[in-house]
């Protein structure tokens, strides 16, 4: 993909666009029509099927039980259905809004990010598996969404100590619904028949807390569906997916890499190589504060900078629960360096020292061009 068809991929995250492709135009008053109430569900079982939404969840932010919301979509609610059909697409208007907001603020159009999303693409067009690693608050999980979302993919987001069939059951959801009372056997079989030959890539968010049993499903899964799979997390993914002992390797041939630590300069760790990039750019960074409702001074900006490149302290996340904090706690002003120090110490205690001296210290292996 070229620069201009990135910027425009990218570019999906857009609040806006998200949200037209979401809620349903509902007629104001009157009796829904039978096809509003169609399209209503069948957006609603996309989107949560999409955003690994539960059903119970859902429900719960709606506002309606979840059995009134499981009659509802298979059509067989005695209740007010306009109402629900109504609240529904309102919850659907709203939790994309949210969940927009939540992407623009963390996510930045960094060269880190387009290295990502090019490690992706190449896997997808040789239909091989993907160990993509990076460290938190650097954006991993809002590209592989956005790729997901491109390539009408899967997105699975798994939880530490996941059993083979709580794993099995999360990729079941996500990419064909609800299980019928089927065993770990059946899924396999079932998900191996819908992928197979679909090309659609299946994305595995945090899977360096999966087992090896795990693992070897993964594996499995690629074989047979022929498909492609990436997935993120830790340095733990490496360990994982190395089977090479004993004369093995069977996923290691089969799977590429990608660690981002191994083309940025970390100044906290001495064996960082000399030659690299900072995670994020000055411009990079003043662009994401550009957009924030809060003005930091030239020091807090230098100091968020240096906060934003240090990967073992969670990076832009870190950076934009900071930012969000110092919206609150200094509105209407411009924020200096010390104010940014003092709200540190809420975050990191008698940490946030040593923060501070990092940061100071990668300005001075990466100084900030004085503007005349």
């Amino acid at each position: 993909m070229d620069g201009k068809g990135t910027r425009d991929f990218f570019n999906s995250f857009d609040a806006d666009a998200r949200r037209l492709r979401t809620a349903r135009m509902l007629p104001m008053q009157g009796k829904l029509k039978d096809e509003h109430h169609a399209e209503v569900r069948q957006t609603f079982v996309d989107y949560i099927k999409i955003n690994n939404i539960s059903m119970k969840s859902a429900a719960g932010q709606i506002g309606r039980t979840e059995s009134v919301v499981s009659q509802w979509l298979g059509g067989k609610y005695r209740g007010d259905n306009d109402k629900t059909t109504r609240f529904i697409n309102d919850w659907l208007e709203r939790d994309a809004r949210i969940r927009a907001t939540e992407s623009a603020g963390t996510y930045v159009k960094s060269w880190v990010a387009e290295a990502m999303k090019k490690t992706i693409d190449a896997t997808c067009e040789m239909q091989r598996m993907l160990a993509l690693v990076s460290s938190s608050g650097s954006g991993k999980t809002m590209v592989i969404r956005a790729c997901a979302e491109q390539r009408q993919g899967f997105y699975v987001y798994v939880d530490e100590n996941f059993t083979v069939n709580e794993f099995l059951h999360a990729v079941y959801m996500a990419v064909i619904g609800v299980p019928k009372k089927a065993n770990n056997a059946a899924m396999k079989r079932n998900l191996v028949a819908r992928l197979r030959g679909t090309r659609r890539p299946l994305f595995i968010d945090e899977a360096h807390t999966l087992s090896r049993h795990c693992f070897a499903i993964i594996r499995s899964l690629h074989d047979q569906a022929g498909i492609p799979i990436i997935m993120t997390g830790t340095e733990k993914i490496i360990e994982k997916i190395d089977d090479r002992a004993n004369g093995n390797g069977q996923f290691f041939r089969r799977c590429r890499t990608f660690d981002v630590r191994d083309h940025i300069t970390n100044v906290e760790n001495p064996g960082s190589p000399k030659v690299g990039r900072t995670l994020y750019t000055i411009e990079e960074v003043r662009q994401f504060l550009a957009v924030r409702p809060v003005r930091f001074d030239a020091g807090a900006v230098e100091l968020i900078y240096g906060i934003a490149c240090l990967p073992g302290w969670g990076c832009l996340g870190t950076v934009h629960e900071l930012v969000d904090w110092c919206r609150r706690k200094y509105p209407k002003q411009t924020v200096t360096r010390k104010q940014v120090i003092g709200v540190l110490s809420l975050f990191f205690g008698s940490n946030s020292r040593h923060l501070v001296k990092l940061s100071k210290r990668h300005v001075e292996v990466h100084p900030i061009a004085k503007t005349a």
